[in-house]
């Protein structure tokens, strides 16, 4: 917890896009960021810091399961509600 009350930096950015393979149109959406201020930033707040390290927990998790090919698949499936 300490770690995202200080904030992650931009570097933590950088390696969440390397790990998943996101582009910076979907981190933006997903961090609720502007494209300029996700550029701008050098340091997150706790609440953005801490979506980045879910997402990154969440790649690392679904990896580890499925394999790297296998997980980005199933992430581009649709998803289907009863």
């Amino acid at each position: 917890m300490e770690t995202f009350r200080k904030g992650l930096k931009k570097r933590s950015v950088e390696g969440l896009k390397e790990i998943s393979g996101l582009d910076n149109n979907t981190l933006e959406a997903e961090l609720s960021l502007s494209a300029k201020t996700l550029h701008r930033k050098d340091v997150f707040d706790e609440d953005q810091s801490e979506k980045m390290y879910e997402l990154a927990e969440l790649y690392a998790l679904g990896t580890n399961y499925f394999g790297s090919g296998g997980f980005e698949r199933w992430m581009e499936r649709p998803l289907f509600t009863i």
